[in-house]
């Protein structure tokens, strides 16, 4: 069977050290970027950013609803753990009231760091973690693909890392808070890219096909090989 190719209502690619800008096509706000840096991305000859893992580097993009979530969703982005480096930090995660957030954050220690789903609901002042996928140092140090999911009228939510699904759990339904700014990168020490938003929730065949989305027509058949043989040996030590 063809797997329907569903596409994000926002997409950043997350390579510009001077501007966030959204590709998707439907008008969403562009990022500022903050004391980043340009470096190698997940596949040859693309460029991701650079966080240097403090609160003064990061990626801030405000909106006034037109990036919310709200019920159901999907956030895809690729990342690169420094090797055993960083207490915690943001991945992709929405402001939301009272000083929570939603979506994918990174905490630890010097030897164990883990990226975690968070979902933060208003309605009951309530934020549940979803996953604890682990970082160590034989899986830090190269590219991981991570997707936060999240079905709103089943209840249940869902966190992938390169095609493995590392937690499923039910929280319910009700409406995630995601309406203040999107940050990206704050506090985390490593490489982030190709940040993607559905208002959908993914199927594991969709977010397989949509892996790449930020690089078709930019990257090389020996690149998709390089990237295949990667994911391979990080899912068997996993």
């Amino acid at each position: 069977a063809c797997t329907i190719i569903l596409e994000p209502f926002a997409l950043y690619p997350i390579n510009d050290k001077d501007l966030a800008l959204d590709i998707s096509g439907n008008s969403n706000p562009n990022g500022t970027t903050h004391n980043v840096q340009e470096a190698e991305g997940p596949f040859g000859g693309e460029t991701s950013i650079w966080f240097d893992g403090t609160s003064s580097s990061y990626i801030s993009i405000s909106h006034n609803g037109d990036l919310s979530l709200d019920a159901s969703f999907s956030i895809l982005v690729w990342i690169y753990k420094t090797p055993i480096y960083g207490f915690g930090g943001h991945i992709a995660t929405f402001e939301s009231n009272n000083g929570a957030f939603s979506g994918l954050q990174f905490y630890g220690n010097y030897f164990i760091n883990s990226v975690v789903g968070k979902l933060h609901f208003p309605s009951s002042g309530e934020t549940v973690d979803v996953g604890n996928f682990k970082f160590m140092f034989f899986n830090s140090g190269f590219w991981q693909h991570v997707a936060l999911i999240y079905n709103y009228n089943s209840g249940y939510a869902s966190l992938y890392v390169n095609k493995v699904l590392f937690d499923i759990k039910f929280v319910g339904s009700k409406m995630v808070g995601t309406s203040g700014k999107l940050i990206v990168g704050k506090s985390f020490r490593g490489r982030i890219a190709c940040l993607q938003l559905y208002r959908r929730p993914l199927l594991l065949e969709h977010v397989e096909d949509a892996k790449d989305k930020c690089y078709r027509g930019g990257k090389g058949m020996f690149a998709i090989i390089n990237r295949s043989f990667f994911l391979a040996l990080a899912i068997y030590f996993f």
